[in-house]
């Protein structure tokens, strides 16, 4: 055992190790030792300390670094981004500009200077000095030193572009802005009537009794704010597909999917001679749509010079609001016909596999007596059809009496006087 002092209050104490004192706190050192000598002893060990301190480079702060290292958007922020609907147009925009903001990313080199802030630094060496300047006066201690100023400590970070990946990268951009084109183009063409969903709708109010409501003068209001659905929604497929407004023939391809259902569905691609298509558009000055049964997984590969002739609607959903822009509609065994045969417009039935089709899948009644149009059976009778505009148009008649007992746009009407007012329709033949 030895015997300990404490520096402040001069308590004496018993003990193995260098220790605290029980009284006051303060440390005690073994005796004997002289009060004055032990303080300057600490701080002098204090200063060698401060002196002597390595700062890690990591804890110094360099400002927007961090922040330009991870500046690409991580995908939680784009997936909260575009979650509301009223976002869409504008995220379209940002992707398209961060696209080609990445593009120069991908080329430039990227190089700056980022300054270490050391103002930490300078206020512990201030406050430092302030306190040794109190301090070693008093126990008798002279002291000089100067003051010095700190290096200036900088981080250069610099990116430099890959050539040999630049090529790589620049494709992956350009598939990046013909999917978002496809996503803007998806979400306008499947959210026509969103926004009539956020409109509570309301039924019919009258008064009086039910007999008195002009029931008549309603569905005639009614029909024509459909009229009015009906061209906004032309108006709509044009800036979906904008290369249709000039084009001087709009022809839509919509055949139907080869195989028993959705796990097998597939389409002969090869039966498509799109380079022939795309000569055909340009001295024509048309457009071709084609519309892929949703079953079908695969796309349709487009030339590039045919960009502009060729449009791929298959991930629009409403093929029949495409319909309206449509000039002239292509198909097979489709059932599409009956919409496009309202709309009184030419049709053509490429029915390449037209006898495997029957053999494996049949029709309700002979396909030649079922089809308003005229068929074709390979890609040159097609283009032959085409360029002479020969589509059997007289048969269209003839399909739409067999399968509509009424076409006059009337049929809302007979159904509120049959089932609402009790009338029977006085003319029955009316088609």
């Amino acid at each position: 055992m030895k015997e300990y002092k404490c520096i402040a209050c001069g308590e004496v104490k018993q003990s193995t190790e260098r220790c605290m004192c029980p009284i006051c706190g303060y440390m005690m050192y073994e005796l004997p030792n002289e009060r004055k000598s032990v303080l300057i002893g600490e701080i002098t060990d204090f200063v060698r300390a401060i002196i002597n301190q390595k700062i890690d480079i990591k804890s110094v702060d360099f400002g927007k670094l961090d922040s330009d290292i991870h500046r690409f958007p991580d995908y939680d922020k784009i997936k909260n981004h575009v979650s509301k609907a009223e976002k869409t147009e504008e995220f379209y925009k940002r992707l398209q500009r961060s696209a080609e903001q990445m593009k120069q990313y991908f080329h430039d080199t990227f190089r700056k200077t980022y300054d270490g802030k050391m103002q930490f630094l300078k206020v512990l060496s201030d406050s430092t000095a302030e306190y040794l300047d109190s301090v070693l006066p008093k126990l008798g201690i002279e002291a000089s030193y100067e003051k010095v100023n700190f290096p200036l400590v900088s981080v250069a970070y610099e990116e430099n572009a890959n050539h040999e990946l630049l090529p790589l990268a620049d494709t992956l951009i350009e598939r990046i802005l013909q999917l978002a084109d496809k996503m803007y183009k998806f979400i306008r063409i499947n959210n026509i009537y969103g926004r009539a969903y956020d409109i509570k709708t309301k039924a019919f109010k009258f008064k009086g009794k039910t007999e008195d409501f002009d029931w008549r003068s309603a569905i005639k209001e009614r029909i024509s704010a459909c009229d009015k659905v009906i061209a906004k929604t032309r108006e709509q497929m044009l800036e979906v597909f904008p290369e249709c407004k000039t084009a001087k023939t709009v022809y839509m391809y919509a055949p139907t999917f080869r195989g028993n259902n959705a796990n097998n569905a597939h389409f002969p691609f090869d039966k498509l001679d799109l380079t022939a298509w795309g000569k055909f558009l340009d001295e024509t000055d048309s457009v071709l749509i084609v519309k892929l049964h949703p079953f079908v997984k695969r796309r349709i590969e487009i030339p590039d010079e045919y960009a502009h002739r060729i449009l791929d609607a298959s991930d629009y959903r409403e093929v029949n609001d495409i319909l309206f822009i449509v000039d002239v509609l292509i198909t097979d065994y489709s059932s599409i016909i009956y919409e496009m045969s309202l709309l009184k417009k030419p049709m053509l039935f490429f029915a390449f596999d037209q006898k495997y089709y029957e053999a494996t899948r049949d029709f309700y009644e002979p396909y030649e007596e079922l089809v308003p149009g005229k068929i074709v059976h390979d890609f040159d009778e097609l283009m032959t059809a085409l360029k002479d505009k020969d589509y059997e148009f007289e048969k269209m008649d003839g399909f739409i009496k067999k399968n509509f007992k009424y076409t006059d746009g009337k049929s809302t009407d007979r159904v509120i006087d049959q089932l609402i007012m009790g009338i029977e329709p006085e003319d029955n033949s009316i088609r």
